[in-house]
């Protein structure tokens, strides 16, 4: 998934990553903190935090440890996600499509 379409994804499809990350900068906890306490690198903390690193059930897992909130929330939390954002992707091919003039 490309940067633009990431900015241009609707603020109420909210990423897990999107969920920690408010979560991680409420408890004051940085970046760089987060991405340590997750087992990921700077770059695949902040990939996860935009949507772009889909969540795994061992993210989950430590997210659990990290927040307190059940690796089934996480998880749940991504199948949504994921579900809403392929139907905005599906609703904007739609309206692309109907779009095009077709030659008379």
């Amino acid at each position: 998934m490309d940067q633009c379409s990431l900015s241009s994804i609707p603020a109420d499809i909210v990423s897990p990553g999107q969920l920690a990350r408010n979560l991680m900068d409420k408890a004051a906890v940085s970046r760089e903190q987060a991405a340590l306490r997750l087992g990921l690198s700077l770059a695949d903390f902040d990939r996860f935090c935009t949507g772009e690193l889909a969540l795994t059930r061992e993210l989950a897992a430590k997210l659990e440890e990290v927040t307190g909130s059940p690796a089934s929330f996480w998880l749940e939390a991504e199948t949504t996600y994921r579900r809403r954002l392929d139907e905005w992707h599906h609703e904007r091919l739609m309206a692309a499509i109907r779009s095009i003039r077709l030659p008379s």
